[in-house]
């Protein structure tokens, strides 16, 4: 998948950030905890190059997420707008299907890292968990009750059209992996 924009050609989280990757032209460019570049509009690209190679096959959107709460209302809206932008062009997607509805192990990073729609504090003293929705849980949430992504949404945590709506992470990162 390396000739993909914004993808990254190694997904390991040793080194974080592949060298490779560059800044693009595109102004809502961010970063996840991982160092993995966040590009929306490589969703929409993904969706085309999928339909021209296989026309008449649908197509389901897996695994699509990041690893943290700061920036995942902002990554929800322009996920799923991308791609139903392709929709509305004509490309036979199916289904989505967001990672993760809620924080688990992850085998790099343990509990540390956060990819849940629902933010999962995990006691493993108490054996307990606290489990609560994350903003990005609620306005994926507001996605399916409204049947798409609607012009407040983009206006309020858009980031393609709203590049000043990318948040600082910075904070959301250096506690990840500490668990």
């Amino acid at each position: 998948f390396g000739y993909f924009e914004g993808f990254p050609i190694d997904t390991s989280v040793t080194p974080p950030l592949n060298p490779d990757l560059g800044a693009s032209a595109d102004a809502a460019n961010n970063w996840n905890c991982l160092g993995w570049e966040i590009y929306p509009t490589g969703k929409k690209q993904i969706i085309e190059f999928y339909t021209d190679k296989y026309p008449g096959i649908p197509q389901v959107v897996t695994e699509n997420g990041t690893d943290n709460d700061a920036s995942r209302p902002g990554w929800v809206v322009d996920m799923i707008d991308q791609m139903g932008e392709a929709m509305a062009e004509g490309h036979n997607v199916k289904g989505y299907l967001h990672w993760s509805l809620m924080d688990n192990f992850e085998w790099e990073r343990g509990y540390g890292q956060h990819f849940g729609l629902v933010r999962v504090e995990f006691d493993n003293v108490n054996k307990a968990t606290n489990r609560s929705i994350t903003e990005g849980g609620q306005v994926f949430a507001d996605i399916i009750a409204n049947g798409g992504v609607t012009a407040g949404m983009r206006e309020q945590y858009g980031t393609v059209g709203n590049p000043d709506n990318i948040k600082d992470n910075t904070a959301a990162c250096s506690d990840q992996g500490a668990e």
